[in-house]
């Protein structure tokens, strides 16, 4: 397996893990949890859905994203959203937190930048994105 689909795999399964995640919260009978919920939900089809295809909106909002840097800073703020709870999901959580840690560490190895997926190459995308 070559790097950049190892890249694209890593991304789809942190995607994966939020909304595994999310649905475990789901159902927990608190309205706060089913809130939170539903936002972790919502961002791991984000993150699924930046592996697909890359809307004009989230290169203007979600430029971060892009990123190993940035995308490594949301994952380990997801993992410990995620690591706070009970059970599984903070095993979950924990997982997806060293994948954070791990993107952050990319970010710094010379030459990784040219095997990031489509999804993250920063400079494939114009920065003044004007028309949303």
């Amino acid at each position: 397996m070559d790097k950049t689909k190892m890249f694209s795999a890593i991304n789809l399964g942190v995607g994966g893990i939020f909304v595994l995640s999310g649905f475990i919260k789901l159902f927990s009978f608190s309205f706060v949890n089913a809130l939170l919920a539903l936002f972790i939900i919502v961002f791991g089809l984000g993150t699924i859905g930046l592996e697909k295809e890359i809307p004009p909106i989230a290169i203007k909002y979600g430029s971060f994203m892009f990123s190993f840097l940035g995308r490594g800073f949301f994952y380990a703020f997801m993992g410990t959203l995620l690591f706070s709870y009970s059970g599984f999901t903070s095993f979950l959580g924990f997982l997806v937190l060293l994948a954070g840690i791990a993107y952050c560490g990319a970010n710094y190895v010379a030459g990784l930048q040219d095997y990031a997926p489509r999804s993250m190459r920063d400079n494939d995308w114009d920065d003044n994105v004007d028309e949303v």
